[in-house]
């Protein structure tokens, strides 16, 4: 109410003035107020009153209409990536998908150690007996020999060696017999002769002798077998270990001399 009155006041001041301002030019004569002498000057305004007192704040006015909306702005900059946030929670498991390829087989491990032995399985029943394979016979067959290294003997005519075999699968029984008669030089080195085939192992034959006639003395001979070879290196027992047998070695060898050996070995298969 207060700030009413104060409004009114002001009100009433300015409307005074503003009624001063317009009849400033009149001037009453005699004293009286009789007709007045209207004269007509230049109006001068009036010191600047103080200003008023602020009036109270109407009440709000009802709200305009929506204006148009304005034209987009410019999209601004794009600010730095934030933080990664925490690991949202474990979905569902879905449905497996379709089986894919097969890759290519990776390389062949290494091999494991052997297991354990089982135990022995049952007997099983006797086979029929095959027939009768045909018997082993005894066959000749041509031998050479000669030194392993050195001077080769010489003969009058063709060497007198004699050979024969039996072999049944790959077991071999042999025998070669050796005449002096028609050497017209017994060479040097040591003594070898063929056997009719290739030995699958190292070994060692003991069945024959050396005979020298005139003495009547029987030298115990010796052959060893190599393996993958058909070459029989020839030696001689002198009771304590094998001696090469050559010229002179057990002794200096005659034209009524001569030796034979044999024994069974395994021969490579055919």
């Amino acid at each position: 109410m207060e700030h009413i009155k104060s409004n009114f006041v002001g009100y009433i001041a300015l409307l005074l003035a503003l009624v001063l301002a317009v009849f400033s030019g009149v001037v009453w004569t005699n004293g009286s107020l009789g007709d007045p002498e209207i004269l007509v000057t230049e109006s001068v305004p009036g010191p600047e009153g103080p200003p008023g007192a602020d009036g109270e704040c109407g009440e709000p006015g009802p709200a305009g209409p929506q204006g148009e909306p304005g034209e987009p702005g410019e999209a601004g900059a794009c600010g730095p990536v934030g933080p990664e946030g925490p690991a949202g929670a474990r979905g569902a498991k879905g449905d497996q998908g379709d089986t894919g390829p097969a890759g290519p087989p990776g390389p062949t491990g290494a091999t494991g150690p052997p297991g354990p032995q089982g135990p022995e399985g049952d007997k099983g029943d006797q086979g029929d007996t095959g027939p009768v394979g045909p018997a082993a016979s005894e066959v000749s067959y041509v031998v050479s020999g000669g030194v392993v290294s050195g001077t080769q003997p010489t003969f009058n005519g063709d060497p007198l060696f004699y050979g024969s075999s039996i072999r049944n699968g790959d077991l071999v029984f042999f025998r070669v017999r050796v005449d002096f008669d028609n050497i017209t030089n017994f060479g040097s080195g040591q003594y070898y002769v063929s056997l009719p085939y290739p030995s699958k192992h190292d070994a060692t034959v003991r069945q024959g002798h050396i005979t020298i006639a005139d003495k009547s003395i029987y030298y115990q001979i010796v052959g060893y077998l190599t393996a993958g070879s058909d070459q029989l290196t020839l030696w001689y027992s002198n009771g304590k270990q094998d001696d090469p047998f050559q010229d002179g070695s057990p002794r200096n060898l005659q034209n009524t001399d001569e030796f034979h050996i044999g024994g069974s070995y395994i021969a490579e298969a055919e």
